[in-house]
Parts: structure tokens; sequence; C-alpha cells
């Protein structure tokens, strides 16, 4: 009746069944819910019997959901290839972000299964899978995922049997890792070697913040070390935060000045193509050279501005008469800036003629009165 409601349920986010004695087909039940379900977001099943086609169930019901994001099995009986399907669905669910298989009694094939997945996957964030039996052959497996995984941000294997040399393991790993904010090792046996190996990650790592190796069997000086380390990453988080907000502030203070010029310059243009529509003869002509003096200061520079430079170029050296012969055309902007243009050339080539001819008549002048 459950799994029947929820097969057409829009409100439930959260579903917690955990310990509620359900028997073998019971939860397959519910997994085939999720594959028609958009809004549940959150489904534990734990403590419960579950069999081996009710994991397989929830493996393909996780294959086509995708609105499911967490999900609890700890304290169920999880076997190797009832794991495996969950592991291959994981490589293509894009949606869940926690995984809890906490007291589950996973052995070290279990943990190389999730290792696995964890290569593949990009979206789980969460993955609490404390009180197994990772052993040395899990934990090898899982520091090489940690290497190339990218999301996963908390990873809870407390008391799972890790020995002596397992931590050196895991500090070469966290030395590669990007993503992992959140490490708890607690009640494990490490050695000195560990705990010396882990400091040296912790030197190189810089996106650990939370380490717990509490009941680990560290020497006092390792312990202090390693709380000395993780205090000074916060602090350099913290000013790594801070830092990054100042930069995002200062592009978009940029960002906006930029946008302020852009703007300003339009306005300019605006007022530019305002004067430039005015007859040449009208004194409403005259407004072009605050205009243009204006958008030169502000960095404008394009075929309006040159063509404002003509208009005033041929207000000082033209005819008015001839400027108001070009008024009564009603050539459009380009044919009338061609048209200045033309006449301006003639009347610079003219002026230059004039200034050369009088250069030549003080010259030859100036030849008369030595002669004389």
């Amino acid at each position: 009746a459950l799994a029947e409601a929820l097969k057409v349920n829009k409100a439930l986010t959260t579903l917690d069944v955990g310990s509620n004695n359900l028997g073998p087909g019971d939860v397959t039940a519910l997994a085939e819910a999720l594959k028609v379900n958009k809004a549940l977001t959150t489904l534990d099943v734990g403590g419960n019997n579950l069999g081996p086609g009710d994991t397989t169930a929830l493996a393909e019901a996780l294959k086509v959901n995708e609105t499911l994001t967490t999900l609890g099995l700890s304290y169920s009986n999880l076997e190797p290839g009832n794991l495996t399907a969950l592991a291959e669905a994981l490589k293509v669910n894009k949606a869940l972000t926690t995984l809890d298989v906490g007291n589950c009694d996973l052995g070290q094939r279990h943990f190389a299964v999730l290792a696995e997945a964890l290569k593949a996957n990009m979206s789980l964030t969460t993955l609490k899978a404390q009180f197994n039996n990772c052993g040395p052959g899990g934990l090898a497996a899982l520091a090489e995922a940690l290497k190339v995984n990218k999301s996963l941000i908390t990873l809870d294997i407390r008391s799972n049997n890790l020995r002596p040399g397992d931590g050196i393991v895991l500090a070469n790993a966290l030395m590669v890792n990007q993503s992992l904010a959140t490490l708890e090792i607690l009640g494990n046996r490490f050695g000195r070697a560990d705990g010396e190996a882990l400091w040296e990650a912790l030197m190189v790592n810089t996106t650990l913040t939370t380490l717990n190796v509490a009941r680990s069997i560290f020497t006092d000086r390792m312990h202090t070390l390693v709380a000395n380390c993780l205090d000074q990453r916060k602090a350099l988080c913290s000013a790594k935060a801070q830092a990054e907000e100042a930069k995002a502030k200062a592009m978009a203070e940029a960002e906006a000045e930029a946008e302020a010029k852009t703007k300003q310059k339009e306005q300019l243009l605006v007022l530019l193509r305002s004067g430039l529509t005015q007859p040449l003869s009208s004194g409403a002509a005259e407004m072009l050279e605050p205009a243009l003096n204006l958008a030169r200061s502000a960095g404008v520079d394009d075929n309006q501005t040159a063509y404002a430079t003509q208009v005033l170029e041929a207000r000082r050296l033209l005819d008015p008469a001839v400027l108001a012969l070009i008024d009564r055309l009603e050539l459009g902007v380009e044919e009338r800036a061609e048209l200045l243009r033309a006449l301006l050339d003639n009347a610079l080539h003219t002026l230059e003629s004039i200034e050369t001819a009088r250069l030549d008549a003080l010259g030859l002048d100036g030849c008369d009165q030595i002669v004389a």
C-alpha cells in the first residue's frame, strides 16, 4: 500500500522505514515506486531484512530515478553480488549525493566494488561506510578511487579494521585528492608512521578541513601535529575564501565600471547622431563640437566621430552658401559624408596652392630687394 501511494504522491520528500522488519519483496515494491516517483529525495530502508532481489531492485530504480539524493542502507546484509548491482547503478546515477552503508558487514570485496563506482560517479558527495571490515585490501582500492574522484566531500570509514600502514596509503591519496573536506578514520589501529604520513599529506593537501583520528593509536606528539596542521588549514581556507570574495568584488566593480563606460559611449553616440542629422548651415550643428570633444575624451573613435570632424571642418572652410546647397540636396549620411570629403579635399588643395603662390611671391620680392 505504501509503495502504491508513492507512485502517485507528489509531496512527500522524506521516507524513513528503517528497522521496520520489512521482509523480502517489500523493499522491491518501494523500488518500483521510485522509478516513477519524482518527489522523494530521502529514503532510509536500513535495518530491515533485505533480500538479494531487494538490493537489485533498488539498483535498477537508481538507474532511472532523478530526484533521490539520500539513500540509507545501514545495518543491512549486503552480499558482494548485490552491492555490485548497486555500484553499477552509481556509475550512471547523477542525483544521489549521500549513501549510507554503515554496519553492513562489508568486507574488502565490497569496498573494492564501491571504489570502482567512485571512479565513475560524479555526484556522490557523502559516503558513510563506518563499522565495517574494510581492511588493507579495501582501503587500497578506496585510496586509488580517491585519487581520481572529484565529487566526494565526506568519507566515513571509522572502525573498519584498518591497521598500521593503512594510514600511509590514505596519506598518499590525500596528496592527490582535491575534493575531500571531511575524513572520519577514528577507531582504527594506526601507528606512528601513519601519523607522520598523514601530517606530511596535510602539508600538501589544500581541501581537507576535518580529520577525525580519535581512538587511533597515534603518539601524543602526532595527535598534536595533525591537530595543529588542521588548525592552520582552516585559517588558510578562511583567508583563501576572503581573498576570493575580494577578487569577486573587484571583478564585479570592474564589470560595473565597464558597463558604465559602455553606456556613456552609447549616450555620446546618440548625441553625435543627433547633431549629425541637423542641416549643415543651421546653428544647431554647432552642438557637434562639444559632443565630439566629450566622445573623444571617453575614447569613442568610430565612423561617426570621423564624420563629425568633417562636418566641423566643412563649417569652418566652406562657404555658407555651399553648405545650404548641400542641405537642399537631402542626401543620406554616407552620401553627404562623401561629398563633404571631396569638397574639403578640394578646398584644402586650393588653400595649399594659394599659400604656395604667396610664399613664392614673397621669395621673389626678397630676391628683388637683394639685387637692388
